[in-house]
């Protein structure tokens, strides 16, 4: 487990904490504690813009090692950030990846040895 997933889950076990206890508030009083609804709130954005950033880092790593996977005979000497070229031993290919496998791959340049 890398560390950027051990965090969600530690924040995911303290949001159902804090759920629980303005749940616990709520049952035994009618209101619920500001201090402790607003930590609520808080987790919530937290798991959420976090969970999608997660998915979203580990969508790109399983689509850049499907390129390296792809071009494994070939040494890849550069991928562009948004994973539409690749320059390898053989020339300049222009791919398309998506959900971890490489669609497409076209030589636009060869390379001059």
């Amino acid at each position: 487990m890398d560390a950027s997933l051990g965090i969600l889950l530690f924040i995911a076990v303290v949001f159902v904490a804090t759920v629980l206890r303005n749940y616990k508030d709520w049952k035994h009083t009618g209101t619920i504690n500001s201090i402790y609804g607003t930590a609520t709130v808080l987790f919530a954005i937290c798991l959420l813009l976090g969970g999608n950033q997660y998915i979203k880092h580990k969508e790109f790593e399983d689509n850049l090692n499907a390129v390296y996977d792809y071009f494994g005979e070939e040494d890849v000497h550069y991928v562009s950030l948004d994973l539409t070229e690749v320059e390898t031993d053989a020339g300049t290919y222009k791919i398309k990846v998506d959900q971890g496998l490489v669609m497409k791959a076209h030589l636009i340049k060869e390379k001059n040895h």
